[in-house]
């Protein structure tokens, strides 16, 4: 899945707090993409039942880069010129809830980790 295609879906997927199921669809799309990039993911729940996602280097051991991203947003609140969770892109750029903040830097933190991942590189630490 391509980077824009993966950040307009997951913008479209309106993750405001107390809407646990799209939180889960969100986290389940994670999960998915990171598995596409050849990334070992998993979905857990807390003991409140708030889905996340753990992304790990296939080939990761010893010191841990941590890359924290969220993929709850605030409510939309009023203003808009268009639906929120209906992507737009305009002038090369994507407009949307939670374009970026938070979900690009997933995206980003994905990417980053498969990049280490197609070099066949271990990460580790200087």
């Amino acid at each position: 899945m391509a980077d824009i295609d993966l950040l307009k879906r997951l913008v479209a997927i309106p993750s405001e707090p107390g809407d646990i199921e799209a939180k889960r669809e969100a986290a389940n799309l994670i999960v998915s993409a990171a598995e596409e990039r050849g990334l070992r993911a998993e979905y857990v729940e807390d003991s409140k039942g708030i889905p996340n996602v753990v992304v790990r280097h296939p080939r990761g051991k010893g010191k841990k880069v941590i890359l924290l991203v969220h993929h709850d947003v605030v409510p939309a609140g009023d203003g808009w010129d268009f639906d929120p969770y209906k992507p737009v892109v305009k002038d090369g750029k994507l407009f949307g809830r939670g374009a970026a903040d938070n979900k690009a830097d997933i995206v980003a933190a994905l990417d980053a980790m498969a990049a280490v991942q197609r070099k066949r590189a271990s990460p580790r630490s200087s």
